[in-house]
């Protein structure tokens, strides 16, 4: 992918020194690819001429001063490649909905809650309590955590953004937390 882009050195000075001509010259190369990239993958909500912008935008917005490898068709291929990726997640995000099914719900005399009821249901009552209860054992940062990533399905970047982590930082904080999870439930 991007075979047209070559990895010329000036290039990659123009961009670490962000001359609007290097970055014209970037995007004119990318642009028609990256429209051809995202045309394959069909999302229901996105334009593929969005994604393609988006990946520019975020081509624009990085630090090329930072980077190490020499590669600029491989590092277009990665922002790409992850902005697909965020608007799968995006898509496959399904909404949160609370149920009130006690209300509006009843089958003859007894409502659905009540027919549900039966022993194996008293057991995962009992291990949602014990889960309940371990959760609040757990500290603040262990339950912000857990919450988000496992309850809620929010994407481990926009969680280690918005908590200040970087995503390995993020992932290692999930995995203590589930531990430390792990161990008040035996507990």
């Amino acid at each position: 992918m991007f075979e047209n882009l070559l990895d010329d050195p000036t290039l990659l000075a123009g961009l670490c020194a962000g001359t609007d001509e290097a970055y014209t010259y970037l995007f004119d190369a990318t642009i028609g690819e990256l429209r051809q990239y995202f045309r394959r993958w069909k999302f229901k909500d996105a334009d593929p001429e969005d994604l393609a912008q988006i990946t520019l935008l975020k081509l624009y917005q990085y630090d090329f001063s930072r980077y190490e490898s020499r590669s600029l068709a491989a590092l277009v291929t990665t922002f790409a490649r992850n902005v697909r990726v965020d608007q799968f997640r995006k898509c496959e995000r399904r909404p949160e909905v609370e149920l009130d099914l006690c209300d509006q719900c009843t089958l003859g005399t007894e409502s659905l809650l009540d027919q549900a009821v039966s022993s194996e249901d008293s057991q995962l009552k009992q291990s949602y309590a014990r889960v309940t209860r371990a959760m609040a054992t757990l500290p603040e940062k262990h339950r912000e955590i857990l919450e988000r990533s496992v309850l809620r399905a929010e994407p481990m970047v926009e969680i280690a953004k918005e908590l200040g982590l970087s995503l390995r930082g993020a992932y290692a904080r999930l995995e203590r937390a589930l531990n430390a999870l792990r161990k008040a439930i035996e507990t």
